[in-house]
């Protein structure tokens, strides 16, 4: 997953839990200025956002990185849902300081050896293909609730694609590298 090359080039601030925001589609070209700095960046944020005051505008991942968005408008950018017994400057840093991601549901950030995990974006069955084995098997026991039989979960991830009405979410552990999913439907 790599970031597209019509983008402006100015470097994007470095997101421990969102490693490349842009092929996720968390943050997108932009021609207008943040609503926070007033700065033309190249890029806005295009995710969820949690809290009760809209910012009225675009903001930029830099004012995200930096905590500047929530800390003028209150909000976050991900629910921190599954974050108990994590400390809690690591929630503080994924809910108010990484850009979240868009889902079916509430998103749902996975979380192990007591860290969050690093979301990689939605996966099918193609973008499975150039990935590990490991990322495979766990996507595979993430579909497991949604097909009862192994010829229906084999049939389910054969046939799942990434912008599906079945969509699963990559994630890979910042400490062991090991990887987890989840799956949610429209």
């Amino acid at each position: 997953m790599s970031r597209s090359a019509d983008l402006p080039t100015e470097r994007l601030p470095e997101f421990r839990y969102h490693p490349d925001p842009v092929a996720t589609g968390s943050v997108r070209s932009a021609s207008g200025p943040c609503v926070v700095c007033e700065q033309v960046r190249g890029f806005e944020y295009a995710g969820p956002i949690f809290g009760s005051e809209d910012p009225g505008g675009s903001v930029c991942p830099w004012c995200i990185a930096d905590g500047s968005v929530t800390e003028l408008f209150g909000i976050s950018f991900d629910g921190g849902d599954g974050s108990l017994g994590i400390a809690p400057e690591i929630v503080d840093e994924l809910t108010t300081r990484t850009p979240g991601f868009l889902s079916w549901q509430e998103s749902y950030w996975e979380y192990h050896c007591e860290d969050a995990s690093a979301y990689l974006g939605r996966v099918g069955s193609e973008e499975l293909a150039g990935l590990s084995e490991s990322a495979s098997l766990a996507v595979k026991r993430a579909l497991e609730p949604w097909a009862q039989t192994d010829a229906s979960r084999a049939t389910l991830f054969t046939t799942l694609r990434a912008d599906g009405n079945l969509s699963c979410y990559l994630f890979q552990c910042v400490r062991c590298g090991e990887f987890a999913a989840h799956c949610d439907a429209a």
